[in-house]
């Protein structure tokens, strides 16, 4: 109840929040297309190798980051969704989630305009990432977990570092990178 307080509370001083999640939901099925059906490696490729990590038959680094593979996994064994759905669905939400969090991470520093500037450059960006590049499972969630880390180290929430560097180096070690940027800081 407390967090539907919160997210009421949200939403009635940030009158634009609707109209932003909106525009950026949209802006994904675009990415989203891209990242499905024009990357350098398939789709298929992509979801083979979350099997593999389930599986326990991938190479390090990737056998080591089980946190995405197998959450997708357990949703589809739980939905009955085939496997690269289920993948592309967990990709569509992951882009999404770092879209709107980016902007309220912008938001904190800039106003309005300038936070969805900002965040449209990213978006701007990510079709030059998607197919030039092999796609990585991980990668999105990581961003999701920057945003989350540097917006808390900026909101002195130093308490939600201890959960979220643990849980996301499951993901991707990288991770700890937080834990230089909450010292520099």
């Amino acid at each position: 109840m407390d967090v539907l307080k919160r997210i009421r509370g949200y939403i009635g001083k940030e009158k634009n929040i609707i109209n932003i999640i909106c525009v950026y939901f949209f802006l994904t099925f675009p990415i989203g297309y891209i990242d499905f059906d024009r990357r350098v490696e398939s789709f298929d490729v992509s979801t083979g190798c979350l099997e593999d990590v389930v599986r326990g038959k991938m190479l390090p680094p990737m056998s080591h980051r089980i946190l995405i593979p197998y959450s997708i996994y357990a949703f589809h064994k739980i939905s009955h969704i085939p496997l690269n759905f289920s993948y592309a669905l967990f990709r569509f939400f992951f882009f999404w989630s770092a879209f709107v969090l980016f902007h309220i991470y912008l938001k904190k520093w800039f106003d309005d305009k300038l936070a969805m500037i900002g965040t449209l450059s990213v978006i701007a960006s990510l079709p030059l990432i998607l197919t030039n590049w092999y796609c990585v499972p991980t990668d999105i969630p990581e961003l999701i977990t920057f945003i989350l880390g540097a917006m808390w180290i900026r909101d002195n929430k130093y308490k939600r570092l201890l959960i979220l560097i643990p849980l996301a180096a499951f993901n991707r070690e990288t991770t700890i990178a937080l834990v230089l940027l909450y010292f520099f800081n």
